[in-house]
């Protein structure tokens, strides 16, 4: 479904010469000569700032009209001094003059998008969701649907929307590459250009999936994001951590520029925040397969999944996540990943089992028990609604991770306190 689309920038262009318009009207009713004459100087000078940011900053800019510089309330010195890099003086004082008129509710550079409160550490996090440092015993489905996950309190770093002292940040290092520009026809470049116009949630999609495309489909002559056969590793992690980024940044821009909800499904389609998890691919891929090729992987690697995670978390596996949170000392967040997950599994999934294994696995030793107890009570009710794994191949998988349940449940808590739990587990596997 369609939101009233913020302004293309085009269209902005018109709407900010129309209110300076209407200012300078309403000033030259009472000012002096010269005060109008200023108003009219300043007027001409954004409009320049308007025509050389789109042509000059663009590329990394994502959205193309400088929003995020408005809406993250970066000072004019700072505008100034990056803009000097790539432009003469005028031209930046022009893009500052273009940024001032932008209309935005600046929230500050320190705050990270889409980040509500912070918990302290991992125990922290626990307190803050379930009263104590404790899995509730007994919690369903009901209830752990009711959590969500956008709204918690979590101990993750959330990239801040632009640093200049690391890659922890949403604004990419380099532009597009000419080639995912170009290619298919200038696909992306066209898509872009109806987007500028018409910046509607449908437009916005599209550039997506164009992007997603040229990363990582087999027909791709850029595919540099899929991963090589047999196994995780990737052609280019570099390239394609920068240009999942340039991805990441236009869609975050996009839902913040709008309004939007990043949770919305659009007609059925993926999220907008599924391009956010896809950075954290690339940088689980540098971390595990690439080592010393990407800066900070670990830290990218749980930043950018928790923050694609946390609007769609039946759109992910949940052993990518939760395994770097617990890499991370964040047990109890990586547990949390794994049952919420399963609470929203697609009918007919094998991922409902992986996702029981994954908690098995992750749980710190005092959640163990209630942990495994829940992700098997909402097997249980799956399975009792008719809800189980469909298809030979989902079948398999499904015994599989159960079959590796029961092994870690023996191996963490021993065969006698294991039995219970077990029996469940190997009822639900039909053994």
């Amino acid at each position: 479904m369609s939101r009233p689309a913020r302004a293309g920038a085009g269209l902005l262009l018109s709407a900010l010469a129309l209110t300076a318009c209407d200012a300078r009207e309403e000033a030259t009713a009472v000012a002096a000569p010269g005060d109008a004459q200023s108003l009219m100087l300043a007027d001409a000078s954004a409009r320049r700032g308007a025509e050389v940011f789109r042509a000059e900053c663009a590329s990394c800019h994502v959205a193309g009209d400088g929003f995020d510089l408005a809406h993250f309330g970066f000072p004019d010195s700072t505008i100034l001094r990056r803009a000097v890099f790539h432009v003469s003086q005028q031209e930046a004082e022009d893009i500052v003059a273009h940024i001032e008129r932008i209309p935005a509710d600046a929230v500050g550079r320190s705050t990270p998008p889409f980040e509500t409160e912070r918990a302290a550490d991992d125990v922290d996090f626990a307190v803050r969701l379930f009263g104590e440092d404790a899995w509730p015993a007994g919690v369903g489905e009901e209830e752990l649907r009711a959590i969500d996950p956008s709204r918690i309190a979590a101990a993750v770093d959330l990239p801040l929307w632009s640093d200049e002292s690391s890659n922890l940040d949403w604004m990419p290092d380099r532009p597009l590459p000419q080639a995912v520009l170009d290619g298919r026809d200038r696909w992306v470049q066209r898509l872009l250009g109806r987007y500028r116009r018409d910046a509607t949630d449908e437009n916005a999609l599209a550039v997506s999936r164009a992007l997603r495309w040229h990363y990582f489909a087999e027909a791709s002559p850029h595919a540099v994001c899929r991963p090589e056969q047999g196994g995780g590793a990737i052609p280019d992690p570099l390239e394609c951590f920068e240009g999942l980024r340039w991805a990441a940044a236009f869609g975050a821009n996009h839902l913040l520029a709008t309004g939007g909800d990043p949770g919305e499904d659009i007609e059925g389609s993926t999220r907008l925040p599924d391009t956010f998890w896809d950075v954290g691919q690339a940088a689980r891929a540098a971390t595990l397969h690439h080592e010393g090729e990407l800066e900070n992987d670990l830290e990218n690697w749980v930043s950018w999944h928790w923050v694609g995670w946390i609007f769609a978390p039946q759109n992910h596996a949940s052993v990518y996540t939760a395994g770097g949170l617990s890499r991370t000392g964040l047990r109890r967040h990586a547990t949390f990943v794994a049952l919420r997950s399963l609470v929203d599994r697609r009918v007919g999934s094998a991922h409902p089992a992986k996702d029981l294994r994954n908690a098995a696995f992750h749980a710190p030793r005092p959640w163990l028990w209630n942990a495994v107890d829940t992700g098997i009570g909402m097997l249980e009710a799956r399975a009792g609604r008719g809800e189980g794994p469909s298809g030979d191949e989902a079948e398999v998988e499904f015994a599989e991770a159960l079959a590796v349940t029961e092994e870690v449940l023996l191996r963490r808590l021993g065969a006698e306190r294991a039995a219970p739990l077990v029996e469940r587990v190997r009822a639900l596997r039909g053994v």
